[in-house]
């Protein structure tokens, strides 16, 4: 059932063959490496149930949680739901098996949404901080310098870096052919670098390495997805080689 919603996979422990650990440890890291985690508890008291339970909780893992009505349950099981469940999640209390399974339904279904909602208002706000960032970066008419991509990057703020970095590209380059009287203020990136390798400013491989910047950088503005630490810090090491570069050509 779990299986058959849209963008979920419900792959059972029991299902998985033999492992080289031991049952414990491959129950809880499972539920530590999940997305999503939903626990049911009935009557029967489980050591591992609860150890998942724990991991799940310092994984910080998105949890829906279910408890059976019953007349009988065991002592520690109860203990447990009243002094620790109670504390920190809202449970659903459940009959059977229809109950149980339309309830983990509907609650699917409602969660899948909710995360699909807030992944794209995060991807709307990044590529709105990125056309800001990068509005504010091409209004300078002097070429940014490189060391404004590097504090954000120490900061772990990879957007606000990888926009300054291409930035300071685009700008050093511009600047550079028209030192050479080309009229290249309002060229499309393309004619840019292709006149840049046409007067030797560049070369093939650093043109290749320019452009998978500038798709980081396109990635961010029209997808809303931010770079990672390493990409944006092999974009300041070749910008940097490029830029200096530039800085020792003589016209």
């Amino acid at each position: 059932m779990i299986s058959d919603i849209p963008f979920l996979e419900c792959a059972p422990l029991e299902d998985r063959g033999a492992d080289t650990r031991g049952a414990v440890e491959a129950s809880t890291r499972t539920a530590r490496n999940c997305d999503l985690c939903i626990r049911i508890f009935g009557r029967e008291y489980s050591e591992t149930t609860i150890k998942e339970y724990y991991e799940a909780v310092e994984w910080r893992i998105q949890c829906l949680t279910y408890v059976k009505r019953v007349k009988r349950r065991d002592e520690r099981l109860t203990r447990f739901i009243e002094r620790k469940l109670k504390n920190r999640f809202k449970f659903h209390q459940f009959r059977g098996k229809k109950d149980l399974y339309e309830r983990i339904d509907k609650d699917l279904r409602r969660l899948v949404l909710e995360i699909l909602q807030e992944g794209l208002e995060a991807r709307t706000k990044s590529k709105e901080e990125a056309h800001r960032l990068e509005t504010e970066e091409q209004r300078r008419v002097t070429r940014v310098p490189l060391e404004e991509a590097k504090v954000p990057f120490k900061d772990e703020d990879h957007l606000s870096s990888i926009v300054a970095v291409t930035v300071a590209l685009e700008l050093g380059l511009r600047k550079e052919l028209m030192g050479r009287g080309i009229k290249a203020e309002r060229v499309s990136i393309g004619i840019l670098l292709n006149t840049a390798k046409e007067f030797k400013l560049i070369d093939e491989r650093e043109m290749t390495i320019i452009r998978e910047i500038l798709y980081i950088r396109n990635a961010a503005i029209h997808a809303g997805k931010i770079p990672d630490r390493r990409a944006v810090e092999s974009a300041l090491e070749e910008t940097r080689r490029v830029l200096r570069k530039l800085e020792s050509i003589d016209r």
